[in-house]
C-alpha cells in the first residue's frame, strides 16, 4: 500500500476540538484514512492552543509526533521543532503541555486509533505488554542553500533499531536527486514526512508538511526531487506487539 497526505486534504478535513478535559485544539487530517484495508494508516496535523494541557494518555496503535511549530513540554522534556516524539502501543506519555504561542505537531500512524485514552480515567485498560517510548533532540534541518549545495543525497540515521524495527531518519536531497529507501528488517511499513522543499510522486508535488505512507511491499521506495531540494523525515514503525493484537 501506497497512500499520500496532503495539505489540500488536510485544509478540508480541519475541525475543532474541545475535550471535558480542557484539551483544545483544532485538527486536520492529510489522509481520509480507510477502515477496511489490512493498514489504515492516520496522519493529522494538531494545533493544540496556547497554555493548554493535553493530559497524560495511551493509544492502542504505534505512533510518532512531529512538533513542527510553537513550543511546550512533554513530560520532563521540552519541545520545539524540529521534535520527534515515538509511543509505542498502550505506553504513557504525557501531559503534553503547549506554551504561550501554542503547539503544532504531526501525528502519524500506520492502523487507525480510536483515541486517546486518558489516565487515570483509562487506567483499567491499559493492557499488560512492552511499554516503549523514544523522544529525539531538536533536529537540525539544512537551508535551501545549503540543500543544493550538498551535491548528493544524504542520510543520516538519528535513531534506528534492529531488535525492534524502529526508525528516525532524516533524508536530504539537492535539485535533480533521487534516493532509495530500504527498510528496517522488523519494520512494517514507514512515512515520508516532507520538512523544506519539495518531491515528486507520480503526479503529485509534495512540500513541507504534506507525506507518503509506504508499507514493506513497496519497499525499496525511491524518491526523486526535480528543481527543488528537499529535507525530509523516514520514520519506520515497528510491529505491533503480540500482547496487543486481537
Amino acid at each position: 500500500m501506497l497512500m499520500i497526505g496532503t495539505t489540500s486534504t488536510q485544509l478540508k478535513n480541519r475541525h475543532f476540538n474541545a475535550l471535558y478535559n480542557g484539551m483544545k485544539y483544532w485538527r486536520g487530517d492529510f489522509i481520509n484514512t480507510p477502515s477496511d484495508l489490512p493498514f489504515s494508516p492516520q496522519s493529522y496535523l494538531v494545533e493544540q492552543l496556547p497554555t493548554i494541557v493535553n493530559p497524560t494518555h495511551f493509544h492502542i496503535q504505534n505512533q510518532f509526533q512531529v512538533f513542527i511549530a510553537g513550543s511546550g513540554s512533554i513530560g520532563k522534556h521540552e519541545i520545539k521543532p524540529c521534535v520527534v516524539h515515538y509511543a509505542g502501543a498502550f505506553t504513557g506519555y504525557g501531559p503534553l503541555v503547549s506554551g504561550a504561542q501554542g503547539l503544532h505537531y504531526i501525528t502519524l500512524r500506520s492502523q487507525r486509533d480510536p483515541g486517546a485514552k486518558f489516565i487515570p480515567e483509562k487506567t483499567s485498560e491499559l493492557v499488560k505488554g512492552p511499554k516503549h517510548h523514544h523522544t529525539t533532540e531538536s533536529l537540525d534541518l539544512l537551508s535551501l542553500e545549503e540543500l543544493v549545495d550538498l551535491g548528493r543525497p544524504q542520510r543520516l540515521d538519528i535513531h534506528t533499531d534492529q531488535s525492534t524495527g524502529l526508525g528516525i531518519s532524516q533524508i536530504r536531497m539537492p535539485p535533480h536527486s533521487q534516493f532509495t529507501l530500504d527498510f528496517l528488517n522488523l519494520s512494517t511499513s514507514a512515512y515520508l514526512l516532507v520538512m523544506t522543499g519539495s518531491i515528486t510522486h507520480a503526479a503529485y508535488h509534495l512540500t513541507p508538511h504534506e507525506n507518503i505512507f509506504i508499507t514493506k511491499e513497496n519497499a525499496p521506495y525511491t524518491v526523486h526531487t526535480q528543481d527543488l531540494t528537499c529535507e525530509m523525515l523516514f520514520l519506520q514503525f515497528p510491529p505491533l506487539s503480540a500482547e496487543y493484537t486481537l
